[in-house]
């Protein structure tokens, strides 16, 4: 902004003759506008800062004049331990569903829902005691929220210990849930399958046979090796299982369930796994052989002793070792003359079942020129 010329011109001339001070700071404007707004920009900073600290001190002010508001003392009063409602608001989980009469309550359902498989070891600590209507609830609730299968994929990890699965087990037991158990061998995850491996070992659920045998036979899914370490576990229900499925089981399969009957190391009715030492398969021949030997049934003598001609002398050597694990003397002239059998793998498996019978006192080696 900029003062007219006219105007300042009038001012100049005017009263020429006796200039005033109003004229002579309207020259001096005129001769130097810049410093003039200058100035004026600066007056006017300087009023807005008097303005704003007179603002605040005044607010001060009637800060400090304000009357302050009378406070009461607050006096704390203990809660009387009569109070149910307050009793049901702070118990535990367990304490609350020991509570329950007739039907939980809504907060209850949530917090288990909320805590999720954590919960299970809750249940399982009171579900004894608890109504016999509370009971059936907490059945539908493990059920419906899967709270065994999603705590059986944590079993790795240090705070869910296998024994709460197992109470929960015993408690809530489902075929749904027990063929989820099932696939954590065949989890990609290592950790997973082993967990399963030791639960299923640890529950010997019998129901589990029938699951395991088919697992045991689809290797593109599971994995064969932990399904018969838990087959191996249940001893003689699962040797027994597989002997009599035997004769119905494929060929591509037989030496894998005749070793697992091995792994058992248990007895059972001989019969069809003797009858697979006629098998057109020698490894299948020498699956069965050591079957045999690891029931360390006496039935299994004659067919043993029978396959000690084999021509296989892979079949002749677990013949011989089988032979031996089974310990009947009935054995001992056919282990001498495989004892000088050409095959020298044959030969030293003979002489180590021999070795057996001397221990025993029964034979003494070194009469019969054998060497251990």
């Amino acid at each position: 902004m900029t003062i007219p010329y006219s105007f300042m011109t009038a001012a100049a001339t005017a009263g020429a003759e006796q200039p005033t001070l109003w004229d002579r700071l309207l020259a001096l404007i005129y001769a130097n506008q810049l410093w003039f707004w200058v100035t004026v920009a600066a007056a006017a900073v300087l009023i807005a800062v008097l303005i704003i600290v007179l603002v605040r001190r005044s607010k001060r002010k009637q800060a400090a004049a304000a009357p302050e508001p009378e406070h009461e003392d607050v006096t704390f009063l203990p809660v009387e331990k009569e109070a149910p409602e307050v009793e049901a608001e702070y118990l535990v989980m367990k304490d609350k569903l020991l509570a329950a009469e007739g039907e939980l309550e809504v907060k209850v359902i949530e917090q288990i829902k909320n805590k999720g498989p954590q919960a299970l070891e809750d249940i399982v600590a009171v579900y004894d005691k608890c109504r016999p209507e509370i009971q059936e609830q907490l059945k539908t609730l493990v059920k419906e929220e899967r709270l065994m299968e999603r705590y059986s994929r944590r079993l790795n990890r240090e705070e869910y210990p296998q024994n709460v699965l197992l109470e929960a087990w015993a408690r809530f037991p489902d075929m749904d849930t027990l063929k989820d158990f099932i696939e954590m061998l065949a989890s990609k995850d290592e950790s997973i399958q082993l967990a399963g491996t030791r639960l299923l070992s640890a529950m010997q659920e019998t129901k589990s046979l029938p699951l395991l045998t088919a697992a045991l036979m689809w290797p593109e899914h599971f994995l064969p090796a932990r399904v018969a370490e838990v087959m191996a576990a249940m001893g003689p229900q699962s040797a027994r299982l597989l002997a009599y499925l035997l004769p119905k089981v494929n060929d591509k399969h037989k030496v894998r369930v005749l070793e697992t009957i091995a792994k058992t190391e248990s007895s059972y009715p001989v019969a069809n796994v003797a009858a697979c030492l006629t098998h057109h398969d020698p490894a299948v021949r020498v699956a069965a052989a050591t079957a045999l030997g690891t029931s360390k049934n006496e039935d299994s003598i004659k067919p043993l002793l029978i396959s000690a001609a084999d021509k296989d002398w892979h079949v002749r050597a677990a013949v011989a070792k089988s032979l031996g694990m089974i310990g009947d003397q009935r054995a001992i002239s056919a282990l001498e003359v495989l004892a000088k059998d050409s095959e020298g793998w044959v030969a030293v498996s003979a002489q180590q079942a021999l070795s057996f019978f001397a221990e025993t006192g029964v034979i003494d080696l070194d009469e019969k020129n054998l060497a251990k």
